[in-house]
């Protein structure tokens, strides 16, 4: 009788197989964030996160503790209200979750081209020593 190998068993690392998928980071953007800390400006509007990042960072670091092998990032999908870019958060996270593989969600074509967001992913892969992931 033929035996079919494990689906994932001896292809994945195990720690690979577990990981979270954090929700996006929501952004207010307009004059209100002008004076807020860690505002940034883009073009003529102002840019700052709604919420605290010690939360996300937090959460990432528990996971990669449990045995979770990669962190998920996404922006919002269409429609939703503005949110980080899931590429800048993944970046973001390189010394604040060391020892996980930074996961980048997005839907192609309607968040990126896959042209930007395979060069956007290589550059991530380069600064966090092999370390980036893509979905």
């Amino acid at each position: 009788m033929r035996r079919d190998p494990p689906m994932l068993g001896y292809r994945v690392h195990p720690s690979l197989l577990l990981g979270v998928e954090l929700p996006p980071v929501p952004v207010v953007i307009g004059s209100e964030a002008c004076s807020a800390p860690g505002a940034t400006r883009i073009d003529s509007a102002i840019v700052r996160p709604l919420a605290d990042l010690d939360a996300w960072w937090a959460t990432a670091r528990t996971a990669a503790s449990l045995g979770a092998g990669i962190v998920w990032f996404q922006g919002a999908v269409e429609g939703e209200h503005a949110s980080c870019d899931a590429c800048t958060i993944a970046a973001a996270a390189i010394d604040r979750v060391p020892d996980v593989r930074l996961g980048v969600v997005s839907s192609v074509p309607s968040e990126r081209h896959p042209a930007v967001l395979a060069r956007e992913v290589t550059a991530l892969d380069v600064v966090s020593c092999g370390r980036a992931a893509v979905r």
